[in-house]
């Protein structure tokens, strides 16, 4: 019996040479697809790959994570509203996005406005576009959005290892017309959140005054354009303001000293920077950390002045990474709780 139903399931997976046309299409195209299995050219068949089994190397602790301290889900969360703000405070960036089906992958560049009562993004695209043609046959999708530099910032001797951002892999869940018939609600809450964002949309959607007109503009929308969100499992946050420091972590406290940052408030906001920096000197976990690692060094007249030089080195690395700076901070975080703290 096991052998048998190991047969029918590779007789399953193998393609459908011998099959007819209707049922390859039916049975191995769309349904195999749908749930996640995808075409293995190589054995003619299918193989089956989830976003939870592939391991990155940040998720493994292997990437650029200089420092000691994982950041509280509050101050991850703000970092990501604070990275993906939109240039007027409207929550609405540019990302690239990457699809794949058939192992074949895409990317294109698209506009997304970030939730932040959830961490969603909303997006509409035209209808037959290849990212919604994607969508339909795997969901799984991998995003990423960074933070150029601006003239005036390289001017000041700022470099491309000061930019920073914000990687996102995640699912697309797509609407239609038997959503909003069935319950209305979400769709509703998204073109709230995503039509503001625009003047001309903006101004759109503010001549919907009823929930009746609202909802039958979302109807003719449907009928043109693709309307989804992106809902996130992971993102992963690269941190630039923790990007100085060196052996000694002697340049963290000229770039980040609170108070003093080099940063202006258009680059990062200094009150958000402060908020990261009261999260670091409350962690009591932390300070467990570098008293572990540095302990206080007691500088007596019988040591050698090696011995000397080592405890400064020591004492000063100590209240460096203690101090009221990013120093210690690891520089890429990983976000998995999207329930605002």
């Amino acid at each position: 019996m096991k052998k048998l139903l190991i047969l029918l399931v590779a007789f399953l997976l193998v393609g459908c040479q011998s099959a007819t046309e209707q049922n390859c299409s039916v049975v191995d195209e769309e349904a195999l697809m749908k749930e996640g299995w995808v075409k293995n050219p190589e054995e003619n068949g299918y193989i089956k790959v989830t976003t939870d089994e592939v391991a990155s190397a940040t998720s493994q602790g292997k990437g650029l994570t200089f420092g000691f301290m994982d950041q509280s889900d509050r101050v991850k969360q703000d970092t990501v509203l604070e990275y993906l703000s939109g240039n007027n405070g409207n929550n609405r960036e540019m990302y690239q996005i990457a699809t794949s089906v058939n192992n074949i992958p895409t990317v294109s560049s698209v506009e997304y406005v970030l939730d932040p009562a959830n961490f969603n993004l909303y997006g509409l695209s035209e209808v037959g576009t290849e990212k919604t043609l994607d969508f339909a046959i795997n969901p799984n999708v991998s995003l990423y959005w960074t933070r150029q530099l601006r003239e005036s910032e390289e001017a000041k001797g700022m470099t491309y290892f000061t930019s920073y951002g914000i990687q996102i892999t995640g699912k697309v869940e797509m609407f239609t017309e038997k959503d909003l018939d069935e319950d209305p609600t979400e769709l509703l809450h998204i073109f709230e959140v995503y039509y503001p964002t625009l003047p001309t949309t903006a101004m759109v959607w503010a001549k919907q005054e009823t929930e009746e007109q609202k909802i039958a503009y979302i109807r003719q929308v449907l009928s043109q354009q693709v309307v989804y969100k992106i809902v996130p499992s992971q993102m992963v946050i690269t941190q630039p303001y923790m990007l100085h420091m060196g052996g000694a972590y002697a340049s963290c406290a000229i770039y980040t000293t609170k108070g003093a940052y080099a940063y202006p408030s258009e680059f990062i906001g200094a009150d958000f920077l402060d908020e990261v920096i009261e999260d670091k000197v409350s962690n009591e976990e932390y300070k467990a950390i570098i008293d572990q690692m540095y302990p206080q060094m007691e500088i007596t007249d019988e040591m050698s002045e090696d011995e000397v030089t080592a405890a400064q080195t020591n004492n000063a690395t100590r209240e460096l990474l203690l101090g009221e700076n990013t120093c210690g901070i690891k520089t890429q975080q990983i976000l998995t709780n999207f329930t605002r703290q």
